[in-house]
């Protein structure tokens, strides 16, 4: 039989059956490039049953292939031994290490067995650049070889990561009494020029009709290609380190069929060290080659394990963390080291979407990219998912919807507080993995996470609290209830300014109240997410409560139409723009959704003559800057009584003079980026706006050199509504300010605009606090305070800033339906 591993359309072109489509993989088959890391044993190593050395000739299979003294085959000659590897997205390559007791000299001669260590690093790439090429169906019509070392840079960073983390791991106190001399590279190799120069003498380029896919499915399909040479096709060694990695991790085994389809494991835990499987003891017996080599012994077998094969586990120590980062990464992290390393649980960062209570890639295989806003360096390649995804994760909400509702309050309750303590106890965590993705100052993120703490803490317990009531009949034969019952599968869509906050507003009461999930975080931020997924997964929701659809920012639309089509949601949460509100809105109709929108802002900010000035320029600082002024409650308009308007128009270029801007995790910083050049773009083009209309430039008003999302903190005075930046939301580190003279012409002004989300005023006059607390038209007023999120009380707006309130007992409401029973013939 052929078996080729590729483009499907293209093999059953040259009439190769296919049994499973992998349409991520290159061209035939899965390419790597790989080289071997030599030590001198100081005694021999029996980890392993060595198998008759490789055929040096074609051998000829459903391909044909090169091996021996090429570079295109494997020099190896032992079929075990341990592997661990890093998982990896469409995007990167993996980098994968298997610990080899044996191995050939630099000129390929063979080395007794046991008296030298290899550990193989291999980088598995992403996009074929070299191949073998099939063409006919004639096992005896020679492939295209294509083979292409070291093509671009990406090849030779993977290559000298994975060099230099395999030598920290040879040098590991585990392998003290074996480990010899360096062999290969010398120990002299140490510079890039040096690693890149070894690794262009003794890397090869090799292709595998079986192992690791793009789409993180390992398939072996030995079984069904009895003419394979099996040693070294990556077979026998993957199936015995993964099956290895099954019995100690304890997950099932794999199916038994024809095809062995065995999962992939990152069978690394950098909790602190990481996990490697070491396979002592073990037999790994041949398939039959045809045609037969005549003084090659061969060995007929229906198995790769013996039976009684032992495994241990092993624990490595004291590799250098930053080392850990750049090549043990989970899936599509393998760039971007400052994330991981500063990272207690680096498992709380996925790059996969979570739908049924399982860890999922895109239906497509596709993903998208992750960048930090302060460096502009990646941070991930996560799933991009589609219209396909989110019907799927829709399907799983509305399967688990029916138990979940069934679930009684406390139990409900039990699951959120403890959600809520895991996410405390990760705070740390979480808080790194927000600031760098969305570029917010990490105290900032701190606060986020204890607020989204105390929410879902709120509704654990205010869910217990909630019940219906018992209305007076009218006849005496009656009785007449009120039950409250969860409204179903809720779609929940949230921003990328306040990631943390707006999830435990929205998730917090729609899971209190019984109702299943599918949340769409933003495309800029699915990483704070992910890692509630991961959270919550680790409390043990049930399967298909809490679904997560990531994807990019240009496919958003396509998802936001399948859940506000799908009559299979009941409800829409949506936190953003109100442009991108009233899209909802209008796509929601058709199905008749519940909808709760937390829309744009253009907040007035009042300074009366009788305020504490010092007090009222704190609030301004904190409501204005939170975020850099990326929030839908941030101060945009500031009004200052005419009377104290250059004393403290003063005051604020001091202040704003004082605040440091930088990257996010720097001590003492203020500002941060902005999320990115959009958002940029938009700010300074308010800003030039203002100043071509007669605005006058205080302080900042222009891109900062610290990078290219950096604006500066800027004050503009002599701003009227006739500009730009009056009568939009900003969205950035911008104080405008203006001058009234009465209560009457502040507050018309302060109303003059389409949105309503809060407000803010300081004053010391008790009846003016009441006076214009209820004239300003907003959902939210700040009095003497910037504060006006608060984990009980209700947070939404008024006019074109929204629809509905979260937080709170109102908020708990919003994802309840009232359901009257009329109970008669008592």
């Amino acid at each position: 039989m052929l078996s080729g591993v590729g483009d499907a359309e293209h093999l059953r072109k040259i009439g190769v059956p296919v049994a499973h489509h992998l349409p991520a993989v290159g061209q035939n088959m899965e390419e790597h490039l790989g080289v071997y890391l030599h030590v001198a044993c100081k005694k021999p190593v029996t980890l392993y049953h060595a198998t008759p050395h490789f055929p040096r000739k074609m051998a000829w299979m459903g391909i044909q292939w090169l091996v021996s003294k090429t570079r295109m085959g494997t020099s190896s000659h032992i079929e075990a031994g341990g592997f661990f590897r890093s998982a990896s997205g469409k995007r990167h390559p993996d980098l994968k290490w298997q610990f080899l007791p044996g191995a050939s000299d630099e000129d390929r001669q063979l080395l007794r067995d046991g008296h030298a260590m290899m550990l193989h690093c291999t980088a598995l790439r992403a996009t074929s650049r070299g191949y073998i090429k099939l063409r006919s169906a004639n096992p005896r019509d020679s492939p295209v070889i294509q083979p292409n070392y070291l093509a671009t840079e990406s090849d030779r960073v993977d290559m000298r990561n994975g060099v230099r983390l395999t030598r920290e791991v040879l040098m590991q106190q585990a392998l003290d009494e074996y480990r010899g001399e360096a062999i290969s590279p010398i120990a002299g190799v140490q510079s890039d020029a040096e690693i890149d120069a070894w690794i262009r003498q003794n890397a090869s380029t090799d292709y595998h009709p079986s192992s690791t896919n793009r789409m993180g499915l390992r398939v072996v399909d030995a079984s069904i290609m009895p003419n394979n040479v099996s040693e070294n096709l990556n077979a026998p060694t993957i199936m015995l380190a993964e099956k290895a990695a099954d019995i100690i991790l304890g997950n099932p085994a794999p199916p038994k069929s024809n095809a062995l389809y065995l999962r992939s494991h990152v069978t690394l835990r950098l909790v602190p060290n990481f996990l490697a499987v070491t396979c002592p003891l073990v037999n790994c017996q041949r398939h039959s080659i045809a045609p037969r080599v005549k003084g090659e012994e061969t060995e007929d077998s229906s198995s790769v394990l013996v039976s009684g094969c032992s495994v241990k586990m092993a624990t490595f120590t004291n590799i250098p963390t930053a080392q850990l980062a750049q090549g043990l990464a989970p899936i599509g992290l393998r760039q971007y080291q400052p994330l991981l390393s500063k990272l207690q649980r680096p498992d709380l960062v996925s790059a996969q979407g979570f739908i049924d209570g399982k860890w999922v890639e895109a239906h497509d295989g596709d993903h998208f990219t992750v960048t930090d806003p302060a460096t502009e360096q990646e941070i991930a390649c996560v799933a991009s998912m589609g219209g396909k995804d989110t019907r799927v994760a829709i399907a799983a909400a509305a399967a688990a919807q029916h138990q979940w509702k069934k679930t009684t309050p406390p139990v409900r309750a039990k699951l959120l507080k403890d959600w809520a303590a895991v996410i405390s106890t990760n705070a740390e965590d979480l808080a790194i993995i927000g600031s760098l993705e969305c570029g917010k100052p990490l105290p900032e993120a701190k606060w986020e996470i204890e607020f989204a703490v105390g929410v879902i803490e709120f509704f654990s317990h205010e869910i217990v609290r909630s019940s219906g009531f018992l209305i007076s009949p009218t006849q005496s034969s009656q009785k007449i209830l009120v039950m409250k019952e969860p409204v179903g599968v809720c779609g929940i869509i949230s921003p990328w300014n306040f990631p943390y906050a707006i999830l435990g507003l929205s998730l917090g009461p729609a899971l209190a109240a019984g109702c299943t999930t599918v949340v769409k975080p933003a495309g800029e931020t699915p990483l704070s997410m992910l890692a509630l997924a991961k959270l919550a997964e680790d409390v043990n929701f049930p399967p298909g409560v809490i679904n997560v659809v990531t994807t990019p920012r240009e496919k958003s639309e396509v998802v936001g139409e399948v859940l506000t089509s799908s009559p299979d949601v009941k409800k829409i949460t949506f936190a953003g723009s109100t442009q991108v509100g009233r899209w909802m809105v209008r796509h929601s109709s058709e199905t008749v959704k519940r909808l709760s929108l937390e829309l744009g802002g253009n907040a007035p900010f009042i300074v009366f003559e009788d305020a504490d000035l010092e007090e009222a320029l704190d609030g301004l600082i904190r409501s204005k800057f939170s975020n850099t002024g990326q929030a839908c409650i941030a101060s945009n308009r500031i009004f200052i009584h005419s009377f104290i308007f250059a004393k403290f128009a003063k005051l604020v270029v001091k202040r704003v003079q004082t605040l440091k801007m930088g990257l996010p995790l720097e001590d003492g910083v203020v500002l941060g980026p902005l999320i990115g050049p959009s958002t940029v773009n938009k700010v300074a083009g308010l800003v030039e706006d203002a100043v071509k209309h007669g605005a006058k430039v205080l302080v900042g008003g222009k891109c900062s050199d610290l990078g290219k999302n950096f604006y500066e903190a800027t004050v503009l005075t002599n701003v009227d509504d006739s500009m730009r930046i009056w009568n939009e939301e900003i969205f950035g580190p911008v104080i405008q300010l203006s001058s009234f003279s009465s209560e009457e012409e502040v507050v018309r002004k302060a109303n003059d605009t389409t949105a309503g989300l809060a407000g803010y005023f300081y004053t010391q006059d008790v009846a003016r606090i009441f006076r214009v607390a209820s004239e300003l038209e907003c959902g939210m007023v700040g009095v003497n305070s910037e504060l006006v999120t608060h984990v009980g009380a209700p947070f939404g707006g008024v006019k074109e800033s929204g629809i509905g309130r979260e937080g709170s007992t109102e908020g708990l409401e919003e994802y309840l339906e009232s359901k009257m029973i009329c109970i008669g013939g008592l």
